[in-house]
């Protein structure tokens, strides 16, 4: 498929942030006059168990300012959901998120948001602002939709238009989406010339699968001393998948290495410090 073809792709419904037996989404029209915040990054909201059991749904409103780190602060319930759980699982979310820090040190401004926590056959709710913002070419809200897109299609359109905006990470994982054809026909080939993209901004996840795809002769000619190369060079900048690809060719004697159980066991420990 050719990148004119998925720039023309069909714009994505709704941001959802998780699915599975339910979901929890940002709601579209906050219930008071605070500006509303899109975050640039935040973890997946986890629906409390009991919750689920209970079949508790609502929305929870909260206030907040950003602090100079861009986390959530003087966090307050501006709306309860009704019930405990779900209001606290708002809160711990909104911990988790990550905001541009406001440039206003005499009186930051407080913004809310806002979480529906409905069972996963409710109706989906958007959030337009933050699709008119990705529209618009913002890169904050291009990565927030791509991480929480609903359907694979979704995060195939975001992703490249990160990508086509030169965000390293982006460039990746666009080359990720290549590589294994996920929401996207498989193309081993264009995967490689997003990866090369990405590594030459100094990505090390993109270099270290330029390596996975010269060892494994995929799509290119094999060159496993190009493939340590980029493993080391990886690994060394403290690139964890690149850390196990050494740790797997010291165990078993691959890329033309001898076979050493100690270096293997250094770069597996190496591996497993990293967070």
């Amino acid at each position: 498929m050719s990148l004119s073809k998925l720039v023309a792709r069909r714009l994505p419904a709704a941001l959802i942030f998780w699915s599975a037996a339910a979901a929890a989404q940002l709601a579209v029209e906050p219930p008071v006059s605070l500006p509303t915040a899109h975050p640039i990054r935040c973890a997946k909201p986890e629906w409390p168990k009991e919750a689920v059991r209970k079949e508790q749904t609502g929305k929870t409103t909260l206030s907040f300012v950003v602090g100079a780190d861009g986390r959530a602060g003087e966090v307050a319930i501006l709306v309860s959901s009704g019930f405990p759980l779900l209001d606290g699982a708002s809160q711990k979310t909104l911990s988790g998120c990550l905001f541009r820090a406001d440039d206003q040190p005499a009186a930051p401004v407080r913004r809310q948001m806002q979480f529906a926590w409905a069972l996963a056959d409710s109706p989906v709710m958007t959030d337009p602002a933050l699709i008119a913002a990705a529209n618009a070419g913002s890169l904050p809200a291009q990565l927030n939709l791509a991480q929480h897109a609903h359907t694979a299609a979704d995060a195939v359109h975001w992703t490249q238009m990160a990508a086509l905006q030169g965000d390293a990470e982006a460039q990746f994982r666009f080359g990720l989406l290549l590589q294994r054809g996920t929401g996207i026909e498989k193309n081993v080939a264009e995967a490689m010339l997003w990866y090369r993209k990405a590594q030459a901004q100094g990505n090390l996840s993109a270099g270290t699968a330029i390596g996975i795809l010269y060892e494994g002769g995929l799509g290119i000619d094999k060159d496993p001393a190009q493939a340590l190369a980029l493993y080391q060079h990886s690994a060394n900048g403290g690139e964890r998948v690149a850390m196990r690809q050494l740790a797997r060719a010291y165990t078993r004697g691959d890329l033309g290495l001898a076979v050493d159980p100690a270096k293997a066991t250094e770069w597996q420990q190496r591996s497993n410090a990293v967070r």
